[in-house]
């Protein structure tokens, strides 16, 4: 599930642009930080869809496995019978 990251954090920032106005000590780190929240929501999307992708693939390759490995079992036996 997709979470509104880029919203909540506009949000956040308008906030506390208003409480706190344009005052630059408290401004700029509030914008790195609030930066640094977005780049981390977006790695750990980007990290999730590549967890699933492998887990996808790994799944795919078992599969086939097990349809190869019942495969030659069943040849195996025809040719004992």
């Amino acid at each position: 599930m997709r979470r509104p990251v880029a919203p909540v954090l506009a949000g956040a920032s308008t906030l506390l642009g208003t409480l706190v106005g344009l005052n630059p000590l408290i401004l700029i780190p509030t914008a790195i930080l609030l930066l640094a929240a977005g780049l981390t929501a977006h790695s750990r999307d980007v990290w999730l869809r590549h967890e699933e992708s492998v887990k996808a693939t790994s799944a795919a390759q078992a599969k086939a496995a097990l349809e190869a490995a019942a495969t030659a079992d069943l040849e195996q036996l025809a040719a004992d019978h």
